[in-house]
């Protein structure tokens, strides 16, 4: 069974798995270990959350990351570079003889010649299958041992193209750089376009804003600034990674003598380039799963925010978004008992009235103000407050049904600290 599962997770598919599994593996891991334990009330409400649908733009991120980590996952598992000793099935270090046996029973084979020992004769009907001129063409070129190193340490392609322009270690090595490089320099374009401001940011700070619903205006600030700081080290972290890995790869290959392949002495590699080419492949992908997993558009936990005493913390600010949130909906449940009460008596209906009418003047007075009212707008526009209410009714029905509550003695302070916070919220949009 142990065989078994050590001999899948060393193949490519096993190795793919583990590149898909690992970034889920490691956050499990991470809130276990964290203790991020949640009461059954916000594990219930957090499940009831329905999806917040992305903008066209983080959509466009999303699809190219995927496009990006199909194209890599394609060249690893389908495609992969031409080596002629994998072709045929011969190792390395087979003798000349034997590798010219493979490849005349291989173009043999091809061009229905079975049994043919002549390979001059074989030449002359090469033309009508590339394959097979490709077979003979490469057992000209590396009939030496020197050739033969050339070709298994740089790959074929690098091989062919070059030719006899490049005569030692290092002129194929500095052939090959500017390839390797131009596909570190295209991984970089795709990282930086996932995370530019553009794309996640702002569908992340709506999301995360909608995630903590409140009239709280420095959450949504402190939510951009979380977002912008995880967006920044995930480029940073990307920069430094992506320009380790292209110095690596080309330092081995300028180190390499063509003929051991075994850099430092630490790894053999007998086909060096081939080698560095898949390892870069799975490169790519652990980097991109990386960079997802840590700035994409996401949510500030509730287990996160439990667990922060530090007020400075942004998941702390958000913490007394939510039990502010949680203050309006009970302030709404007692609103709607004194309510009924008020209408069931005359004279208290009759104070209710001359009290709303009175609102309604200070209301009209208010509106009258054009500058206030547009500064108003600038700000709901800006903050897009009015999907923020939307969300923040569809949050309280669900706390509501979860049975979230709050401590009836302390329902009072709770009230009047929310409405200065409403007051300190209207001066600050006025002041816009």
């Amino acid at each position: 069974m142990i065989d078994t599962l050590l001999a899948f997770l060393s193949s490519s598919w096993g190795q793919l798995f583990l590149v898909i599994a690992a970034p889920y593996v490691v956050r499990f891991v991470k809130v276990k270990l964290g203790g991020g334990q949640r009461s059954d009330a916000s594990a219930a409400a957090e499940s009831k959350v329905p999806p917040f649908e992305l903008s066209s733009r983080a959509r466009l991120a999303v699809a190219l990351l995927a496009v990006a980590a199909i194209w890599q996952t394609a060249q690893l598992v389908l495609l992969g570079p031409p080596n002629l000793f994998h072709d045929l099935g011969v190792p390395r270090d087979a003798p000349n003889f034997v590798l010219r046996n493979a490849v005349r029973k291989f173009v043999g084979d091809r061009l229905g010649m079975q049994g043919a020992r002549d390979l001059a004769t074989m030449e002359n009907r090469v033309a009508e299958d590339a394959q097979a001129k490709r077979m003979l063409d490469l057992w000209k070129q590396i009939k030496t041992e020197e050739r033969r190193g050339m070709y298994c340490t740089f790959g074929e392609e690098t091989f062919v193209s070059c030719g006899d322009a490049c005569t030692d270690s290092s002129d194929f090595a500095m052939y090959t750089a500017p390839t390797i490089a131009w596909e570190y320099l295209m991984t970089a374009v795709v990282i930086g376009i996932i995370t530019s401001n553009g794309l996640i940011s702002q569908t992340s700070v709506r999301n995360e804003a909608a995630d903590v619903p409140t009239n709280a205006l420095a959450v949504l600030a402190v939510v951009e600034q979380e977002q912008q700081r995880r967006r920044d080290n995930a480029r940073k972290y990307a920069a430094w990674s992506l320009l380790g890995g292209v110095g690596t790869e080309v330092l081995l290959l300028l180190l390499a003598d063509g003929q051991r392949n075994d850099p430092f002495g630490v790894l053999a590699m007998p086909f060096l380039y081939n080698e560095l080419w898949n390892l870069r492949r799975w490169f790519f992908l652990v980097l991109y799963a990386g960079i997802w997993m840590y700035a994409r558009p996401q949510t500030l936990s509730s287990a996160a925010i439990r667990r922060t005493t530090d007020l400075t913390d942004p998941a702390a600010l958000a913490t007394l978004a939510v039990n502010e949130l949680e203050t309006v909906h009970q302030r709404m449940r007692v609103l709607a008992l004194v309510r009924s009460a008020v209408v069931s008596d005359e004279a208290l209906c009759t104070r209710h009235l001359k009290y709303h009418r009175a609102a309604a003047l200070d209301r009209q007075a208010v509106e009258a103000d054009a500058d206030y009212m547009a500064g108003v707008e600038r700000v709901r526009d800006r903050l897009q407050l009015n999907r923020l209410m939307e969300d923040a009714a569809r949050h309280a029905e669900i706390v509501v049904n979860a049975g979230a509550s709050i401590d009836g003695s302390a329902l009072s302070d709770e009230i009047a600290s929310s409405q200065t916070s409403t007051l300190h919220t209207s001066a600050r949009l006025h002041a816009e």
